[in-house]
């Protein structure tokens, strides 16, 4: 009996350790959007950010065609306001002079995730229409 509990104790606290940290919303509440050629560069509601734990993400409607976009909150603020590194497209920066849109070719709906690491990442993942928001939880 000493053994089971011993053994269901270590893997509750590696269920633990395996889950990401969790912190708190950086734009503390203020909406981040996918802000592109596709919608105007509005902030639109149907592509705001979802803040999920450590990470933003969004499931897109279909997008479709070449598109410039950067992501940013409202009013472009300057602790939102994300764009494509100069020497590396692929890596976000926030405002800079040297930030520049991204460009991507869209084809359907996908889930995006931004997470604000170090070096912090864009992802897009092609997903189906009836895709969770947030994926498997």
């Amino acid at each position: 009996m000493r053994r089971t509990l011993a053994a269901l104790a270590l893997g509750v606290a590696a269920a633990v350790q395996a889950q990401p940290t969790c912190t708190p919303d950086p734009l503390a509440g203020r909406g981040l959007y996918l802000r592109g050629s596709f919608n105007g560069w509005a902030a639109a509601d149907a592509q705001r950010f979802t803040w999920a734990c450590n990470r933003y993400e969004l499931v897109t409607r279909i997008l479709a065609g070449e598109h410039k976009f950067k992501l940013g909150d409202e009013a472009w603020s300057a602790d939102a306001d994300f764009g494509a590194a100069p020497a590396d497209p692929t890596r976000i920066v926030r405002k800079s002079q040297d930030a520049r849109e991204f460009e991507r070719r869209l084809a359907g709906p996908y889930r995006i995730t931004f997470t604000m690491n170090d070096p912090a990442k864009l992802e897009f993942e092609p997903c189906p229409r009836d895709a969770p928001p947030l994926g498997v939880t």
